[in-house]
């Protein structure tokens, strides 16, 4: 008999376990349109999306929705779940992959390889971030820094101009 196991609880990044509410609601028991618009609930982005993909008009769509959530929802946490145990399992696997690339003919993949096992394992090295900045200045965009000091360079001499012309 095949039946969602009612312990089944969902684990995020975090390795605390949050208990998901569990449902007597069994798979055999369902009908087939039951399963088919369950599949579709499954599958689909949205309502409209999935009763497109299921075989009953929108009203029983929603009247099976509200009896089929629990079970979806109850899916959705197992597959989340087992496809992160799937992959906390592969760890080991994708690392040892990870050391055997050190001994590759290749030049760059050994590079690349010691320093993604250097990142991982020590941590990224610190990045110099350079920001280059632009000012608008009256609605004049892309302004650099050079273009700035220019202008400012000739304020400057238009303001001693300017003194030059009154003192005359």
């Amino acid at each position: 008999m095949n039946t969602i196991p009612s312990d089944i609880t969902a684990t995020s990044h975090d390795p605390k376990k949050v208990p998901v509410q569990s449902t007597e609601l069994e798979f055999e028991n369902l009908t087939e349109t039951e399963r088919e618009v369950l599949l579709a609930m499954l599958v689909a982005e949205s309502d409209q999306q999935a009763i497109r993909l299921s075989p009953v008009k929108e009203r029983q769509f929603y009247t099976l929705k509200k009896k089929l959530s629990p079970l979806t929802d109850q899916i959705s946490t197992a597959i989340s779940r087992k496809s992160w145990h799937v992959l906390v399992g592969s760890t080991i696997r994708a690392a040892q992959v990870m050391a055997q690339n050190l001994d590759s003919p290749s030049t760059q993949i050994r590079l690349q390889a010691a320093k993604d096992i250097l990142n991982r394992v020590l941590g990224e090295p610190t990045k110099r971030i350079e920001q280059q900045s632009q000012i608008t200045v009256l609605g004049i965009k892309g302004m650099d820094q050079t273009k700035i000091d220019a202008l400012l360079n000739g304020k400057q001499h238009q303001e001693q101009d300017d003194l030059e012309v009154k003192q005359i």
